[in-house]
């Protein structure tokens, strides 16, 4: 006979596998306009066809592409997923080039157009696929009366084993260990494929520091019990609404949620400590006011991307105010990373990938950037 657990587990992994009218709709939408639509219209002035003929006929095929793309993102083959999503974002990257190019062919031979979109949509790709790859650091210095010795953090956010390889989580983790932090902290989407295996995260295993996570929503997209199993064996520490002392810090780490007075909710129910420098951990931007109320002097997020390609930043901004960067009030700060990966296409266009190290200090009496 099947565990409540198990039945529960299939009854997610169901939901998750439906493909809902609603989601089909808006699906079509944002498949056509961002992957097949700027393709077509490339394709057809490449070629002097009419260019309304062939963006009909794409939408016609439009919902074929949704239902297509759905069945990859669900699926366990990583080396299928892999070309499906990373033509997702470089269709992303043609789509403002094709707007673009449509004003020129007010001017220009539609041929002359298309060689221009292709060059420039070449050049942006490739610098995107450097954005993604190459890891930025950002310092950051916060002062603090409850400190009597230096503390060096270093925050990892959205790595997404599964979009991205072992060897990114390797080399992040090296890079990050090169600043010899007394932490590492990951605020959530450490992974987000079924698919990942455990040797997968083998570079957490024996570090000369504590990692601290707290879950994002691509652990809860999969099989959140088999992913916190699989990352607890190489000795990260999971905070689940839950606090814990290192020296003079105490680091909280919240479950991302999708609503938003979550953190609000939980924070009641941890014992914080007003003799410790407290960091919380949430994966979203979305509770700061109630982190501030209840003491918390730093909090860390990640989830925006900041968009991850522009112009998607437009709409991640109007979600979350609060999308990336340092945000601060009085001696309580923000501090929302743009992610150390990505999600699905290894490229980022107007934003790129960071790692966060936080330097925490004695009372000087200046805090911020560095």
């Amino acid at each position: 006979m099947a565990t409540a657990a198990t039945e529960r587990s299939a009854e997610r992994k169901s939901k998750r596998r439906r493909l809902a009218p609603g989601f089909m709709v808006l699906g079509t939408i944002v498949v056509w306009s961002t992957t097949v639509a700027p393709l077509t219209v490339l394709l057809s002035w490449f070629l002097e066809q009419p260019t309304g003929s062939w963006l009909l006929a794409s939408l016609v095929l439009a919902p074929v592409a949704v239902i297509g793309l759905w069945r990859v993102i669900q699926s366990r083959n990583l080396r299928l997923r892999w070309p499906v999503m990373q033509y997702f974002g470089w269709g992303a990257v043609l789509l403002p080039l094709t707007l673009a190019g449509a004003i020129l062919t007010i001017w220009l031979p539609e041929r002359t157009v298309a060689l221009v979109v292709f060059m420039a949509w070449m050049v942006l790709g490739a610098a995107g696929v450097f954005a993604a790859t190459n890891i930025r650091e950002r310092r950051l210095a916060f002062d603090h009366e409850r400190l009597d010795r230096a503390y060096k953090l270093v925050q990892l956010s959205d790595i997404h084993v599964g979009s991205r390889s072992s060897a990114f989580l390797r080399r992040a983790v090296e890079q990050a260990l090169r600043h010899e932090p007394d932490m590492l902290l990951i605020t959530g989407d450490l992974l987000d494929a079924s698919a990942v295996q455990a040797e997968e995260l083998a570079a957490l295993s024996g570090l000369p520091c504590p990692v601290f996570l707290s879950l994002g929503n691509h652990e809860r997209y999969i099989d959140l019990d088999a992913a916190i199993a699989m990352i607890e064996t190489h000795g990260v520490h999971i905070l689940r609404s839950q606090a814990t002392i290192h020296g003079q810090l105490q680091i909280i780490g919240i479950d991302d949620a999708d609503h938003e007075d979550h953190v609000e909710r939980e924070l009641p129910q941890i014992a914080l400590s007003d003799k410790h420098y407290r960091v919380l951990l949430y994966h979203r931007p979305d509770g700061w006011a109630a982190a501030r109320d209840a003491g918390i002097d730093l909090m860390l997020a990640g989830h925006t991307h900041a968009g991850q390609i522009w112009p998607f930043n437009v709409l991640v901004k109007w979600r979350f105010p609060h999308m990336t960067g340092l945000f601060s009030d009085q001696d309580r700060h923000l501090y929302v990373s743009p992610g150390t990966g990505c999600w699905g296409p290894i490229m980022r266009l107007g934003t790129r990938a960071e790692m966060t190290v936080v330097d925490l200090l004695p009372a000087t009496g200046s805090s911020g950037e560095r």
